[in-house]
């Protein structure tokens, strides 16, 4: 190995640690990383109700969350496994060299798109499954690309049986991934010239997968909400819609917002895509990665029809970094390498200032490490100015991270519950909480269309109206129970 890949290497891994840990433990947790954390704090049993009732997760993460609160459960506690998942996959898609497939160059360039992208960043700091999930899927492909690239002796099923065993315990997209890697494995057999036991292996490696999805499913999967999230809704083609333009909307937005480090790579990356398909099929020979991306992405949106799973610009989807950040490295190594002697190299560096250089604005403009909920700064204003009659409110969607920082419920905090049909009735809490004649505060953290964290004053005056001062915007669901205790 070149002293150069070792050097280049070392300075991606520093990059991608910097930008995963600076301000791991300082953003206040949200609604879903507080659920998540909350989840693993009780027995494995407790762990394993609560995310069935509560939780969207397999079982994988709130059992490494379980391990983790017996060592610690602050904020950089909890989003520890995430930051070392996320730094992993970069690091793994470095060992990508030792394929015979794959060169020094694909390697580098696909660590420093995962290094430098801002969704990876955001989610290399948030208490869910997604970062474990992009990791588990360079493993996916790992053992893929290896099972492929051994020659002259047959390969152990061994490897590819466990690795699809465990994806769909870890997250549901890995389920689809899966799929595309045993298509994938399939069609490559189909095209060799002779049979060989490859067949069986790919049988047995179905099997496991199906175990897997068995497990995950009894687990935990059944027991989960099933109706499609408001949030989700345009990720799914729905009867009416054009398919055409839905495929290609949500492919460019998953390609310029979500997997790539921003529009600079993502354009010289469906550049080189392109150039790299037209020669291949006049060549009539594709890549294993090439083949790989069609599966993976092909399964995606193959669900999306069937409205099974999103697909687009979404958390979600996050699974299929990896494979495109790896392809598009391929295409624009191959791009690259038509170029001899000073002329490749100079491109080549080219392409590594692009994309860094797009990832730093992308890293800019998506700002990963703003806050969500800033619940910590409403706490501390309440710290400084509650009486010890105050009595505060907390909006059902506030409750969870109200529940990570404060560890035993306050009785002058009156806890909201979730009142999906009937959101008037928040009211109805504010008026028995708040006796007439008190003062009091409330807060909450998902307000309106936008996620934001408010908090207000709020005094009972005879005959039962409620007066507010907020401290900052976005108290609406305060209006809206004022508007119905007047």
């Amino acid at each position: 190995m070149k002293r150069s890949f070792i050097f280049a290497s070392a300075i991606i891994l520093l990059l991608a640690a910097s930008l995963r840990i600076y301000h791991l433990g300082r953003r206040s947790l949200w609604l879903d990383e507080a659920l998540a954390a909350n989840i693993s704090r009780g027995t494995l049993s407790q762990t394993l109700t609560l995310t069935r009732g509560f939780h969207s997760a397999p079982i994988l993460d709130p059992l490494i969350l379980f391990a983790t609160e017996k060592i610690s459960s602050g904020p950089f506690a909890v989003r520890f496994p995430a930051f070392i998942a996320s730094l992993l996959g970069v690091v793994l898609v470095l060992g990508f060299v030792f394929i015979p497939s794959v060169d020094r160059r694909t390697a580098a360039l696909a660590a420093l798109m995962l290094a430098v992208s801002a969704l990876q960043i955001r989610y290399a700091q948030e208490v869910r499954e997604y970062s474990l999930g992009v990791l588990y899927a360079v493993v996916l492909i790992y053992v893929f690309l290896s099972y492929l690239s051994s020659q002259g002796v047959e390969p152990s099923p061994a490897p590819m049986c466990l690795a699809m065993f465990a994806a769909p315990l870890v997250q549901y997209g890995l389920a689809l991934f899966g799929v595309g890697v045993l298509l994938a494995l399939f069609l490559f057999e189909l095209a060799g010239r002779r049979r060989s036991r490859r067949f069986v292996h790919i049988f047995l490696a179905s099997g496991c997968f199906g175990l897997g999805g068995m497990l995950s499913y009894f687990l935990t999967r059944r027991y989960q909400w099933e109706e499609t999230a408001f949030y989700l809704k345009e990720y799914f083609w729905t009867p009416g819609m054009n398919p055409l333009r839905f495929v290609l909307a949500n492919t460019q937005h998953l390609f310029t917002s979500l997997l790539l480090p921003g529009l600079g790579a993502a354009v010289i990356s469906v550049l080189a895509i392109l150039i790299y398909i037209g020669a291949g099929v006049r060549s009539r020979i594709l890549s294993p990665l090439a083949v790989l991306a069609c599966t993976t992405f092909g399964t995606a949106l193959a669900f999306a029809f069937l409205h099974k799973y999103p697909y687009g610009p979404v958390r979600q989807c996050l699974y299929l970094a990896p494979v495109l950040c790896l392809f598009s490295s391929q295409c624009l190594v191959e791009v690259a390498g038509r170029f001899r002697g000073r002329i490749g190299s100079f491109l080549f560096a080219g392409i590594l200032a692009i994309i860094l250089v797009s990832g730093i604005f992308q890293i800019r403009s998506a700002n990963p490490y703003a806050e969500v909920e800033d619940l910590q700064k409403i706490l501390l204003y309440l710290r400084g100015q509650m009486a010890p009659a105050d009595n505060v409110y907390i909006y059902s969607s506030a409750v969870p991270a109200a529940d990570f920082y404060i560890k035993s419920r306050d009785p002058s905090f009156l806890y909201g519950n979730y009142h999906r049909e009937t959101p008037q009735d928040s009211a109805v809490e504010l008026q028995q909480g708040l006796a007439p004649g008190t003062k009091g505060s409330g807060f909450s953290s998902v307000t309106s269309t936008r996620t934001r964290t408010s908090a207000l004053s709020m005094t009972w005056t005879p005959p039962g109206t409620l007066r507010w001062r907020p401290h900052r915007r976005g108290a609406h669901f305060i209006s809206l129970c004022a508007a119905q205790v007047r």
